[in-house]
Formats: structure tokens, sequence, C-alpha cells
């Protein structure tokens, strides 16, 4: 699964709670 992480003061910061889930784009249905 792809993670995705978050942009926090300018830097890509990964979660550290574990949890995960689907990404859903509804752009692209």
């Amino acid at each position: 699964m792809r993670k995705i992480t978050h942009l926090i003061d300018a830097k890509s910061v990964e979660s550290t709670s574990g949890n995960v889930g689907p990404v859903f784009n509804p752009a692209t249905g």
C-alpha cells in the first residue's frame, strides 16, 4: 500500500499513529 505523508513546516512527515486506510480520489472515480 502506498503511504501518503503529511506536509508540516515544509517537511514531509510520516504518521506515527500506525493507522492506515485506503485512499480514494473522487476525481478519478
